[in-house]
């Protein structure tokens, strides 16, 4: 469906993991019956922090991607078998590297060695790092040197939601 719409190059998971709520479905569009998901995927973690690292210093192509696909078939793997862990390090790897970007990969090293889970956007630059309440603090001494931050809940229940009017 990204790839559709045009905001992906790639149709990478990256693009809209961190939108996601406790429990994610990877659906098939080319399924005769795309209503039954491939795998569903549990997110414990009950914040999420974006590290905002401003433009993008170059625009990559997608051909960028293409010479990294083994890494983004292996976190579609992890990803279908439930590990969000592992899919969104060997994501966050592959994005890198097609990116050009060392610094990311520095942040996300980083991020993983003080276990944190993490992921770049490949139209990014950001980063986002799933993580608990307790935790918020410690991660923005982490990253502050780096940039400005977002740190939102992720929705588990739609009652959670408030106030906001769905159309």
């Amino acid at each position: 469906m990204q790839l559709s719409a045009g905001c992906s190059m790639t149709g990478s998971f990256d693009d809209t993991w961190s939108a996601l709520g406790k429990t994610a479905a990877v659906i098939r569009t080319d399924s005769s019956n795309p209503s039954e998901p491939v795998a569903l995927v549990d997110i414990e973690s009950s914040m999420c922090t974006l590290l905002l690292r401003g433009i993008r210093k170059s625009t990559p192509e997608k051909s960028d991607f293409y010479v990294n696909r083994s890494k983004f078939k292996t976190a579609r793997n992890y990803l279908m078998s439930g590990d969000i862990r592992r899919a969104m390090r060997e994501n966050a790897d592959a994005v890198a590297l097609s990116t050009g970007d060392g610094l990311a990969t520095e942040i996300i090293d980083r991020l993983f060695s003080l276990d944190y889970t993490a992921n770049i956007s490949g139209s990014g630059p950001a980063i986002a790092v799933l993580h608990e309440e307790d935790q918020t603090s410690h991660l923005s001494e982490v990253l502050g040197e780096h940039g400005p931050t977002i740190t939102t809940n992720v929705v588990h229940d739609p009652c959670q939601m408030g106030g906001i009017q769905w159309a």
